[in-house]
């Protein structure tokens, strides 16, 4: 994907014998806001690490702004992050503790700290120091770190934890004119909906579903398939039924009809011409990254013609084993 900011292709990681990531595959084009959603456990604080380079796959690639994370690019260049129990030094205000991890960089001063401070509601004068802070004051804080070098990616692992209303306005206001790349993991269904355009959830054995939207998009998707699994077992024994009925039929038949026939002669060249269209719609669907409307528009039609194409793929099935098996018959 050639407008993608983060790619991750084929990442595994295994810790104490369990493997926490299987086959990870997932791609963030620039200037998106995504939400990870999914069970505890599935991975999720995983994969923001290994893209953040804090943890390395033990098979995979991840990219970042083109380049590839690893020996030559520990970590991402243009990164801020919010993780969990972030370490922060105890004995230090928290002025202090933000100066010395400019230091790491060098690419910002004083007056750049002290607004990232105010921005989230502390005072760059605040003499306690972190050990004293509140759960709130030290989340701000993180946030505060994350945001003072001003970067192209933003990283955040549950970023409304113990935060009161005023400091969550205050974050959700500032990714609102944020013109980066925001991944947030995040169990909080409403911050979700207030920010991200784009959920990856993970599921079974590993794999990660694109969903369009905020989370609230995302929970209407899972019902409707829910709602068409479940009219998919109720109808199949009608569809057994069916097709014990096509088998007796085709028993007695010396060839094909009319109908079938034509069908037969067709159906390839409608298969042929459904998969130009799902690939020439999947293009679109990488050039249209950042259209989310249009994005929505596509992954419709996308799945009509993939179920279109499993129909017509089945029908075809259907026809070659009764053309075999009329040959067979007539030669009997």
């Amino acid at each position: 994907m050639k407008d993608a900011y983060i790619v991750v292709e084929h990442i595994y990681k295994k810790l104490r014998g369990r493997e926490i990531l299987h086959d990870m595959n997932l791609s963030v084009p620039s200037g998106a806001i995504v939400g990870l959603v999914g069970a505890n456990g599935s991975g999720k604080s995983m994969l923001l690490r290994t893209i953040a380079g804090l943890i390395k796959p033990s098979k995979g690639k991840v990219w970042v702004d083109g380049k590839p994370l690893g020996k030559k690019h520990s970590f991402p260049d243009d990164l801020g992050i919010v993780i969990e129990n972030v370490g922060l030094w105890p004995e230090y205000t928290g002025m202090e503790n933000l100066a010395l991890l400019a230091k790491i960089r060098g690419k910002i001063g004083k007056q750049e700290m002290e607004e990232a401070l105010k921005r989230v509601g502390l005072s760059p004068s605040d003499s306690r120091i972190y050990k004293k802070y509140s759960l709130g004051m030290k989340q701000r804080l993180a946030i505060a770190q994350a945001i003072m070098e001003r970067p192209k990616l933003l990283l955040l692992d549950e970023p409304t934890n113990d935060l009161d209303i005023r400091t969550l306005t205050i974050l959700e206001d500032y990714l609102d004119s944020f013109d980066g790349i925001v991944a947030v993991v995040s169990h909080d269904r409403y911050f979700l909906d207030r920010t991200v355009r784009r959920i990856f959830a993970f599921e079974e054995a590993g794999r990660v579903a694109q969903y369009e939207g905020g989370y609230t998009d995302y929970q209407l998707r899972m019902e409707e398939r829910k709602t068409e699994q479940g009219k998919t077992q109720r109808q199949r024994p009608e569809k057994e039924e069916k097709e014990n009925k096509e088998q007796e039929a085709r028993q007695h038949r010396k060839k094909l009809s009319y109908k079938e026939q034509r069908e037969y002669e067709t159906i390839e060249d409608s298969i042929a011409e459904l998969e130009e269209e799902i690939a020439a719609l999947e293009d679109e669907y990488t050039k249209a990254a950042r259209d989310f409307i249009r994005l929505a528009e596509l992954d419709r039609q996308l799945t009509e013609k993939r179920q279109l194409l499993t129909e017509k793929m089945d029908r075809w099935m259907y026809l070659e084993e009764l053309v075999l098996e009329i040959e067979q018959e007539n030669k009997r």
